[in-house]
């Protein structure tokens, strides 16, 4: 580039930090430390607005001419687990950026779930709900007593066998993009005393990345599902954009120009 940005932010699976003793992410640290950038990675889970498990790395780089002291801690806070933090250890130039954590504000799963969709038909209900470990299908009984009817699921692998695995916490599973036959989430529903079940529809998708209902989604399934899968939850991107790249923008004046 022409112009070397003030601001770059790059978002990552947790893995980043932690695959091949962190050595991939060091990397990508010392060339932006190179570059004159004073860097900091910190870890935000979408659920804290959206019911859906979804970790992600977040690797904020500023200008080291811009001062941010005001914007960073003295040590590791609550978006710097035991990955960041052992590899923080290791480099030499790191910044703890500073924000505040927020408070959980999420919709209920089962309020962004559409139950008029259709579901399978009778035998492929009864070949994944066949799939759910013993243990799962007593919390499944367990949960539907206590009033639940979603409970979403990805297909394993374990001793190899095939197993269907249930959520019981109110969240859905991390989205994937859906690149194999264990990558794409079910839903087990629970209505008028049965059980159906569905794919996750590529709606359902998107409200679980936190994208607004008028948003147009074109394509197949497979496309509309890869899209949300491989995207950036909206309420994190914005809390980030809100407590630090926005105030770090207003210490630098004309920096959009």
């Amino acid at each position: 580039m022409k112009k070397k940005p003030k601001i770059l932010v790059a978002e990552n699976v947790v893995g980043l930090v932690s695959a091949n003793q962190g050595e991939d992410y060091k990397k990508l640290h010392k060339s932006l430390t190179t570059m004159g950038y004073k860097v900091g990675a910190l870890i935000i889970d979408a659920c804290y607005w959206v019911p859906q498990s979804r970790k992600r790395v977040f690797i904020v780089a500023v200008d080291e001419e811009i001062d941010t002291n005001e914007l960073e801690s003295e040590g590791p806070i609550w978006c710097h687990p035991n990955s960041i933090r052992r590899v923080a250890r290791s480099l030499s130039i790191w910044v703890w950026w500073n924000i505040p954590e927020p408070t959980i504000n999420r919709p209920t799963l089962e309020s962004i779930i559409d139950f008029d969709a259709p579901c399978d038909d009778l035998e492929k209900t009864k070949k994944l709900l066949a799939l759910i470990p013993l243990r799962h299908r007593e919390m499944l009984r367990e949960a539907v007593l206590q009033g639940n009817s979603v409970f979403p699921g990805y297909k394993r692998i374990r001793n190899g066998k095939q197993v269907l695995e249930l959520r019981f916490d109110g969240l859905a599973g991390c989205l994937r993009t859906p690149e194999g036959g264990s990558s794409r989430q079910f839903l087990v529903l629970y209505r008028n005393g049965s059980f159906s079940t569905r794919l996750i529809t590529v709606k359902e998708a998107a409200a679980l990345m936190g994208v607004r209902d008028t948003y147009i989604i074109p394509g197949t399934y497979n496309e509309g599902y890869k899209a949300m899968g491989d995207a950036v939850a909206v309420p994190v991107t914005r809390y980030l954009a809100e407590h630090l790249l926005l105030p770090i923008a207003k210490k630098e004046g004309g920096l959009w120009n």
